[in-house]
């Protein structure tokens, strides 16, 4: 068996344009990084969506992180129309309010099969006999209020 060595001769290397080289590679580790900021905080929840879809239920996931992180994100993106910072930021801010959207969904969808009707709660019940023409804003707040204790089982 012949091995061959390979020569490179220093003329050679010098042909090279280095600085483009060097130039091209910075920015493709500029891109490779800036893709990482953009998707790495939704990466964990992409394996918590298969894990409750598989599973069909959503016991244990907290919808209060999901409302922390869509105030934050949403904070985040109109801050930015005020004083622009990083387009990675704000791409990595609206891929994460639409990850913790789809968590918000199926945790709703998968508890929702997981809970009887007449312990699910709605901030749309209206008494049957109240109109909204007739009423003001401090009456309806009332009245939902009365309906959310008499729901609970409260006594009046």
């Amino acid at each position: 068996m012949t091995e061959k060595m390979l020569l490179v001769e220093s003329q050679g290397l010098g042909l090279v344009p280095w600085d483009q080289v060097s130039n091209y590679l910075v920015l493709g580790l500029t891109y490779f990084f800036k893709f990482f900021i953009i998707v790495g905080g939704a990466i964990p929840y992409v394996f918590q969506y298969a894990e409750i879809h598989h599973r069909r239920n959503a016991s244990g996931f907290s919808l209060f992180v999901c409302l922390a992180l869509c105030v934050a994100n949403i904070l985040r993106i109109l801050f930015w129309f005020g004083k622009r910072f990083d387009n990675a930021l704000l791409a990595q801010s609206i891929v994460m309010l639409i990850c913790m959207i789809l968590m918000l969904e199926i945790a709703v969808r998968m508890n929702r099969k997981h809970t009887a009707k007449p312990l699910r709660k709605s901030i749309l019940i209206f008494l049957p006999t109240l109109k909204l023409g007739e009423c003001s804003s401090t009456s309806l707040v009332l009245n939902i209020s009365i309906i959310h204790l008499r729901s609970n089982g409260a006594p009046l």
